[in-house]
């Protein structure tokens, strides 16, 4: 019985599933995403139309949550792994992996594209994006380990065209008395072993 009490007790604080909470505004759209996996850290989404400027803050290389190529590509496959996905709950059934236009800044029914911006390069930023496709058969990333590049000037405000602003999740530590716990219900189980051996 202890046995059972500790694999559960291990499952349950250790082996949790993830999944991103979507961010959705009162008129059903989706705005953004809370606790989205990337690489095994915990950021926030929105989608902002606009320029670098207007989104990033002068869109300085300080204001991305990304520095590397890898990282935004691993942000942008988040989006469609986490994010686009079927919410196909009766109370709450929502389209966002089928109908893109769902999205904050996407009126397209076909297509949405989202940029996660890492880097700059002159009057470029240097982007990954992710393709949320109404008709491809699956979604795809664009700019496969930061190829793309936008001018810091271009105004997202397109049918199809968003930025993906990314911040970092400041993750709570796991309370001591959960350790505590833990390890008295170790004891346990190393008691019961030595009082009743097989």
């Amino acid at each position: 019985m202890y046995r059972n009490l500790l694999v559960a007790f291990v499952f349950l604080y250790f082996g949790e599933a993830h999944s991103a909470t979507l961010n959705i505004d009162g008129s059903d759209n989706l705005i953004g995403a809370f606790d989205v996996d990337v690489s095994g850290n915990l950021y926030n989404v929105d989608f902002l139309d606009g320029t670098c400027a207007d989104v990033f803050a002068t869109c300085a290389e300080t204001n991305f949550a990304f520095t590397t190529a890898t990282l935004a590509d691993a942000a942008s496959q988040a989006l469609l792994e986490q994010v686009f996905i079927q919410d196909t709950t009766p109370e709450n059934f929502k389209r966002f992996d089928d109908d893109p236009e769902l999205t904050r800044g996407i009126e397209a029914t076909n297509e949405g594209r989202f940029y996660s911006a890492w880097g700059r390069q002159g009057s470029n930023v240097r982007i990954d994006a992710a393709i949320n496709s109404a008709l491809l058969t699956g979604d795809t990333n664009l700019c496969m380990l930061g190829g793309c590049l936008v001018n810091i000037n271009e105004d997202l405000d397109s049918p199809v065209l968003t930025w993906a602003r990314w911040s970092a999740v400041n993750v709570i530590p796991v309370p001591a008395a959960i350790w505590l716990f833990g390890s008295a219900l170790a004891g346990f189980v190393g008691l019961s072993r030595r009082r009743y051996p097989n």
